[in-house]
């Protein structure tokens, strides 16, 4: 088992910790191993491969790389909607969400194990794609989601796992899914049960 831990910058040491960052972002991985990594998504596939949750067949990381990118979607606009115009864009965003979330079933359900791909158990994509249902689009759409079987499915199989169950229900996971004050949504532990 391998544990993790993180330190959170405050805003007020940001001007400090931020030329000291490769891109002048967060967040970065120091693995001594390799060095540091910057850039989310480097990060989370560096992880995936060094802990075997990247396939190894090219045709299952392509269906990888297509749920990560789906992921992205999905969260670049629920991100764009929580900085932006929240609550008023809500409802209409919702279509949005709905539309994409359609288009991720029939992904998934290409795929009889109810994860993105059939052979491995749970992977990268399949992270990918959990960490962005059940951060933000079940605190937000709980009622789009669950209209999504396939979906809903894949999020509630990877809760499922024995630790990842764990985890969520850990004090090491998170209570707030965005840094309290720079959004007008999910930046209140109750918003992002």
């Amino acid at each position: 088992s391998t544990q993790s831990t993180g330190e959170n910058v405050d805003i007020k040491d940001w001007s400090t910790v931020k030329p000291t960052t490769q891109f002048g972002q967060l967040p970065v991985l120091h693995d001594p191993e390799i060095g540091t990594i910057p850039q989310s998504y480097a990060i989370a596939r560096y992880l995936a491969i060094k802990h075997k949750l990247y396939p190894t067949t090219l045709k299952e990381q392509t269906r990888v790389e297509v749920a990560i990118e789906a992921s992205r979607d999905i969260l670049e606009g629920i991100l764009k909607l929580v900085f932006g115009d929240y609550p008023a864009q809500k409802e209409s965003y919702g279509k949005t969400i709905a539309s994409q979330l359609d288009n991720l079933d029939k992904f998934l359900k290409e795929n009889d194990s109810g994860l993105c791909c059939g052979s491995g158990g749970i992977n990268f994509g399949d992270l990918g794609l959990f960490a962005v249902l059940d951060n933000y689009v079940k605190p937000i759409y709980p009622e789009i989601l669950k209209n999504h079987p396939a979906s809903q499915g894949l999020r509630d199989k990877v809760a499922a796992h024995p630790n990842i169950e764990a985890y969520l229900k850990s004090e090491r996971r998170l209570a707030l899914t965005i840094h309290p004050g720079f959004a007008k949504a999910l930046d209140t532990a109750e918003e992002c049960k």
